[in-house]
Parts: C-alpha cells; structure tokens; sequence
C-alpha cells in the first residue's frame, strides 16, 4: 500500500474542515461563562470520531494511504486550536500550577499540603485564587520529580497560567505522532492525530501522562537504534513523570542477545532514577502522599472493582486484580526472557524490532486493574493501537469519556460528585468488550504486519 501523492480527498478535506470547526466551537464554549455542557462535548467527540473512522476505512478499502503531511498539519492545527481553550471538565490544572509554584521557590512540594499556606503564609492574588480552588488541599502532590520540574518550567515561562502546560502537553502529542510515523505508516496514524479524547486531555487540559508517554516512546525508538544508554534515561525520566512507563522498563532495557547492552541501558536506568531522588533528597518523590491515598482509598470507572465489591471489600478486590496482573506479567516477562535467551529465530524479527511486548494489551490489563481509571490514561493504550490497530483501543478511546458522566458534571442529586450511573459503566465497557470480541474474530492486521 503506498502513500496517497495526490490532494487529500474529497472526503478527507470535508472531514478535516468538519473537526476544525467542532474543536474550534469546544474552545470557544470554553472561554464563555457557563462550561461546556456535557452533552454537548460528548456528541461533537463521538462525531469527530466517526468522521475519522469513515476516512481511515475509505483509504483503506482502497488501498491507500492517508498522505502523512495532511494527518500531521490537521494534527498541530487542532492541538493548537485546544491550547486556545480552557480546561475541561477538570480543576486537576490548579495542582499543577500550586506545585509549579512551590517547585519553583523551595523545590520542595512535597513536604506541605496546599492547606497549611491558607493561614500560614500570603500569597499574591493569583496565587489566592489558585490556591482556594485545588481539591482535597490537604493531600500534598501526587505527581512524580520529573512533573514537578516541568511544572516549575511552566512557572518560569508565565506565572499561574495553563497555556505553556498546554501547549509541552500539545507539542510532545505531535512528537508521538512523529515517533509512530517512524514506526509505521498504518493510516490509523490519523485516528490519533484526530483522538478527540487525546486533544481534550492534553492540549485543553494539560494532564502530564502525555509527556511520560512521549519519554517513553523516545526510549522504545532508541531501543531500535541500538542506544541502551539514553533508553534507560529517557524510560527513567518517563517514571519520574509516571510511573505507569516502569511496566515497559524490563521489555525495554534487556536486549536479546545482547548482554552488553542489557548491563549498559539498566545501570543508565538506575542511575537516572539516583540523580532524580539525590535531586529531591528523599524517596517520597517516587510514593508522594497524594498517590498513597489515592491507591488506599479512591475508586472511580473501575468495572471490575465494582463487581467484585458486591461481594468482598475494597481492600480484598484491590489484592485479588493487583495479585492477578502481577502473575499476567510475570508470565510476560518469563516468556520474553526465554526469546532474549533463545539461540533460535531472526536477529531482525519484525516483532523485536520496536517493543517485544504487545503495550496495548499490557495497559489495558493493567488500567482494568487498578481501582482508578480516569480518561486520560488511554493515553498509554493509544500509541500502541496505531502499531497495531483494533477495534477495541479506538472503541476505549471514545467511550472512556462516559468516564465524565458523574454527579459533578450532569447535576443529578441522585449522584455523588464522583459517582457514575451503572447503566453508563456497562454502556462504557459493553462497548469495548463488543469490539474486542469482533477483533478476535476478525481481527484488522494480521501478525505479521504488526509493525
């Protein structure tokens, strides 16, 4: 299948005209004195998607490819048109400026949680303002070392504002997007470009996992290249942002037949994560006391956890799913370990030559494991989707916005702030696991052209 030479097609330019104004009506809804309805936000995202699902099944059919210069301008233009905006359906921007802030003047944010700065010591009205807004004030940070010098970054760059957030968030998508390209020339690159759930997370909103996901992908790309050295930096940097990237620390540093380099990328790795703790002075930087409670105490868009509290406690259901995916991924590692060790096989098998590990479905155990899945963790199963297109992935992509349909954001009494209807969980995940069932069934790339 070869890249399409000519001008986009009738149906690509109509498609891309069409999320250019829905993206740009989202931005500007987000600036008036009401937010963004809910509703709203989540018809133009379903229909965003549909039109890109409509362009990548008609270039396909035809055998053709998406011209990757169109996928990659429509790309930055749309991010560029979500960092105009206002963050949406979150207040999680007011941490990350508080911590930028106390970064940037102690390099501490760790010790004190924003409610002991109410009476202890003033602050400039903007500062006030954020301050008053952040939740549950009296947790310290849940975000990493390497979050917290970004944030101070964003601090330097303009105090107490979201934009530059917005737009590292918005730039190190387009690297992924750049990254991937290398990786593949699937069209499905343009259902990434186009991921509403992608451009509301991260060029509106800001959240950091895009970053680590950007670390990440820079490290597998070095894996390729034969670099251990900056692969164990740049997945260690990726952990001190989140630690979800240490899942793909093990498939990443050990390399197949190569013990050298193994030795070379994990003590690179090792070492990177020193130089970040000795920076802060205490381990706490990779435990911060906002992360501790949220993995004690919250549940949110978690389908198995509700299941299985019907019966048993929180704390049973969190030990019996955690216990089981460490045992799944211990599988994993076990049978990588014995292709590393094998003297059998192709040094140039096209499932080494990236990752040797299929991420998609590492993450999406994983996320189904743990008792809180906010939206914006697709962000770990996505990239992978485009390596190896499913169904499933870009079906989670879309429904995980059901994710917001909560107390806070739909006004229902009957609901807690952070409550979810049941009839939504199951309309959420019934879908996806619809589409997995067709992906077993007729699955859309077969093994061998997975990268």
């Amino acid at each position: 299948m070869k890249e399409d030479s000519t001008l986009p097609g009738r149906l690509l330019a109509i498609a891309s005209v069409l999320c250019l104004l829905s993206f740009a009506l989202i931005a500007w809804l987000s600036h008036q004195d009401h937010s963004v309805d809910l509703s709203v936000f989540l018809s133009i995202s379903l229909i965003c998607t549909a039109l890109a699902v409509l362009v990548v099944w008609q270039y396909s059919v035809q055998k053709r490819q998406i011209p990757f210069i169109w996928i990659l301008c429509s790309a930055i233009l749309f991010r560029a048109i979500g960092v105009t905006g206002q963050p949406l359906f979150e207040d999680d921007f007011y941490r990350y400026l508080w911590d930028g802030y106390r970064t940037a003047v102690s390099g501490d944010p760790y010790s004190l949680p924003p409610s002991w700065f109410f009476a202890k010591e003033a602050v400039s009205n903007r500062f006030e303002h954020i301050l008053s807004n952040i939740n549950y004030p009296d947790i310290a940070t849940v975000y990493g070392p390497v979050c917290q010098w970004i944030f101070a970054a964003a601090y330097f760059l303009a105090p107490g504002e979201i934009w530059p957030l917005q737009w590292f968030a918005a730039l190190t998508d387009i690297g992924i997007l750049l990254l991937l390209r290398l990786m593949c020339r699937h069209n499905a690159l343009l259902l990434y470009a186009w991921s509403p759930l992608l451009i509301k997370e991260f060029a509106f909103t800001a959240h950091p996992d895009i970053l680590a996901v950007f670390m990440t992908m820079v490290a597998i790309q070095f894996r390729f290249l034969g670099r251990p050295a900056l692969v164990g930096i740049f997945i260690g940097l990726a952990c001190g942002i989140k630690i979800f990237a240490l899942l793909l620390a093990p498939f990443l540093l050990v390399v197949r037949k190569d013990f050298k380099k193994s030795i070379t990328g994990s003590v690179s790795f090792i070492l990177t994560l020193v130089l970040i703790t000795w920076w802060y002075g205490t381990l706490e930087v990779w435990a911060p006391a906002g992360l501790v409670e949220m993995a004690d105490n919250w549940l949110f868009n978690a389908p198995l956890y509700l299941l299985l509290t019907t019966w048993m406690s929180l704390q049973s259901a969190k030990a019996i799913l955690l216990i089981s995916f460490a045992l799944l991924y211990g599988i994993w590692l076990i049978q990588y370990y014995k292709r590393v060790g094998s003297t059998t096989g192709s040094s140039d098998d096209r499932e080494l030559r990236y990752l040797p590990i299929r991420a998609d479905y590492l993450y999406a155990v994983f996320l189904l494991c743990i008792p809180v899945l906010n939206p914006w963790y697709l962000a770990w199963v996505l990239p992978f989707a485009v390596l190896y297109p499913s169904r499933w992935a870009w079906t989670a992509g879309t429904a995980v916005f059901l994710a917001y349909v909560t107390g806070i954001y739909t006004g229902d009494p009957s609901l807690g702030l952070h409550q979810q209807p049941l009839t939504v969980i199951v309309i959420e995940f019934g879908a996806i696991g619809i589409a997995l069932l067709v992906d077993w069934k007729r699955p859309l790339v077969s093994n061998h052209q997975r990268i």
